[in-house]
């Protein structure tokens, strides 16, 4: 989705602007996404949550990294949740998806300071000074806009959660919940998989010492390992996403009207919180 990020200046940047009618297309080609344990509620409520490791598999349990993940879709390339138009096909549009074309960066110079940095090659992105419409980034005194310092808000929090998110998955981990996870969906009938994915042993969260339970409530672990937990049951509407993606592709040369199959009540004007 990023393809080349760099600081957002208003040297550079001054006549940028968001364009208003924005689609999800970009989105169209991102299988997993990563989330933040402060949407995952959201996120439970439409597609399987699972847990990926980032670190090296043989790295010392002390430095293993885990993400949380919101499935897509089990095909490379492929989003189940947009349809060819670009419109979204759930109820919740996870953070990173409403973040682009903005990334808040570790500078490189100090990595405990945070760069506001954007994708210059979005198809988000418009000339102002061409696009009346479109909504500037920066104010003509070339403060930052009031949209981008409300996304700025956006941005941090996320990030600020995306911190607190792997530490609780840290704990998960330490305190031996994880399980090896592979995740199977039908679609044009033939089975695909996905593998590399973990979730949390219920069996095994049932039997934690309470010291151990109770130290996972501390970090506030448990709304997110039940949230998790919750999701799962959504491997049935993913199958319900590649089967809808199934029949649109059959009726492409017959140009359905989408709206009769996909009415999904869509809203251009994007909600920047939780």
């Amino acid at each position: 989705m990023h393809q080349s990020l760099i600081p957002l200046s208003v040297e550079n940047h001054r006549n940028l602007g968001l364009i208003t009618n924005r689609g999800w297309s970009f989105a169209a080609s991102s299988p997993i996404l990563t989330i933040v344990s402060a949407e995952a509620h959201r996120c439970a409520a439409f597609f399987p949550v699972a847990i990926m490791q980032v670190s090296a598999k043989d790295a010392p349990e002390d430095q293993q990294e885990f993400e949380l993940v919101s499935i897509h879709s089990v095909s490379a390339g492929e989003n189940w949740f947009v349809a060819p138009d670009g419109r979204w096909l759930a109820g919740y549009i996870p953070a990173v998806l409403r973040a682009v074309p903005f990334r808040l960066m570790r500078a490189p110079d100090a990595q405990d300071q945070l760069v506001l940095c954007i994708d210059e090659n979005s198809p988000l992105l418009t000339d102002t000074t061409k696009d009346p419409k479109a909504r500037p980034l920066f104010e003509k005194d070339g403060s930052l806009s009031a949209d981008m310092k409300t996304r700025l808000e956006f941005l941090t929090a996320v990030a600020n959660d995306h911190g607190n998110t792997r530490a609780k998955l840290s704990a998960i981990s330490k305190a031996g919940l994880l399980r090896p996870w592979s995740l199977t969906i039908n679609k044009n009938n033939k089975p695909l998989h996905m593998k590399n994915l973990y979730q949390v042993d219920a069996e095994a969260l049932d039997a934690l010492s309470d010291e151990v339970f109770l130290g996972l409530r501390k970090v506030g672990a448990l709304p997110l390992i039940y949230n998790h937990l919750s999701s799962l049951a959504q491997t049935e509407n993913l199958q319900r996403a590649a089967t809808i993606q199934d029949q649109i592709a059959r009726q492409q040369d017959k140009k359905p009207k989408l709206e009769d199959m996909l009415d999904m009540g869509q809203n251009q004007d994007i909600e920047l919180k939780f």
